[in-house]
């Protein structure tokens, strides 16, 4: 399979370097655009203006103490925040333009985070506040494994583009219960930036046992930031020594309860299928996800991306929100680096803190509805049909 953003690194193998250097003493070197790449041409929307900026990224090095070091998105993202721009100004300006504009009238120092693996060229996470608090890399490492047991099975240590993530047992322990048919733990992903950019975040995480699924709630709903003012290490420290959430959990459970029973809408696969498209993931997985789904194409006979928001909406697909949900996590899982994992939780924790178990969205689908958009060929076809997930999808 191939994925978002590159391979995955392991986490023992990353380190990361953090220099304190003026700002005028860095320079970007960026070769020049072509005729045909005048960026006020692609402009800030669509798919134009990120392959645009993707393809000037390629091409930028910037000059650390002589080193030419590859700036990743997140460096330009830290570098806009840092001095208040949007980053929407490099599809009209040049990373190499913008960068000397400021540096020009700056003489404070700034601090850069550079990650070094075995086979790959350095790369720039972040530039920051030198005052600013973080933990640095090797740091973070301790912390975590000194709070995860060598005997356990928790998931090994994830890192990518600057962010340490692990996952922990939470304060109440680990105990199994039963959500439907299946059996479930309580879990806590911890998201630590090592190079400055952001704050620590705790999510919360509902193991599935069958397959080791963890349905992380990537959305603000089951999410924690962690206020660390200037001793992080000893805030984190907390967060993993005592870390519980008895309301979030049960609201978690409670969602996924509810999406056992709920039949996803052809809205929510196709918002599945954009988000597996985005994270380029091969063939097979998309035919896996046509019998998961159903088919939507064939059973209603039209393109389902091309479908009016309304007939999306209350059009039913041949699976329960939960099959799409446990189709992400296993992806997530098993399949994906750290990025493209989170991408897939992000979406798993939209849809749960969305519209399952809310009443935006019918629980149950209106075969007259239904008719009076397709003049009734085919919700008949679908309906004649044996509707059950358990049918349609045997597991493997």
């Amino acid at each position: 399979m191939s994925f978002l953003r590159g391979k995955a690194i392991p986490a023992s193998a990353v380190s990361v370097d953090y220099e304190v250097v003026p700002i005028n003493s860095i320079k970007v070197i960026q070769p020049p655009r072509e005729e045909n790449e005048d960026p006020a041409l692609t402009g800030p929307t669509g798919l134009s203006f990120r392959a645009d900026l993707s393809k000037q990224l390629k091409n930028v090095r910037v000059l650390i103490k002589d080193e030419p070091i590859a700036p990743t998105e997140r460096w330009w993202q830290s570098f806009a925040a840092n001095f208040g721009l949007g980053t929407t100004v490099f599809a009209y300006f040049d990373y190499a333009e913008v960068f000397s504009r400021i540096a020009q009238r700056g003489t404070e120092n700034i601090r850069v985070a550079i990650e070094r693996s075995p086979g790959d060229k350095p790369r720039l996470l972040s530039l920051t506040q030198p005052h600013k608090s973080f933990l640095r890399y090797d740091h973070a490492l301790e912390l975590v494994n000194r709070f995860r047991p060598e005997d356990s099975d928790l998931p090994a240590l994830g890192y990518q583009n600057g962010i340490l993530t692990s996952t922990h047992l939470p304060r109440s322990g680990d105990r199994s219960y039963q959500i439907g048919p299946d059996d479930f733990m309580n879990r806590f992903v911890l998201s630590v930036p090592i190079d400055g950019y952001g704050l620590p975040e705790v999510y919360l995480q509902l193991l599935r046992l069958v397959c080791s699924n963890g349905a992380t709630g990537y959305a603000p709903a089951f999410r924690t930031p962690i206020q660390h003012g200037n001793n992080i290490a000893l805030q984190l420290t907390r967060v993993l020594d005592g870390f519980d959430h008895a309301d979030g959990f049960s609201a978690f459970r409670s969602r996924l309860e509810a999406s056992q029973r709920t039949q996803a809408s052809v809205r929510e696969a196709v918002s599945l299928f954009r988000t597996l498209e985005k994270c380029q993931f091969d063939l097979p997985v998309f035919e896996k996800f046509d019998r998961v789904s159903g088919d939507i194409a064939t059973t209603y006979g039209i393109n389902p991306s091309a479908m009016a928001e309304r007939k999306a909406r209350v059009l039913p697909c041949k699976s329960t929100v939960y099959d799409l949900i446990n189709f992400a996590t296993e992806l997530g899982s098993h399949h994906s680096t750290p990025h493209v994992s989170r991408v897939l939780g992000a979406w798993v924790g939209e849809l749960v803190s969305g519209s399952v178990g809310k009443d935006n969205r019918p629980k149950e689908y209106d075969l007259e509805e239904v008719e009076s958009i397709f003049e009734g060929e085919f919700a008949a076809r679908f309906f004649a049909d044996d509707n059950s997930a358990e049918a349609a999808f045997p597991a493997n």
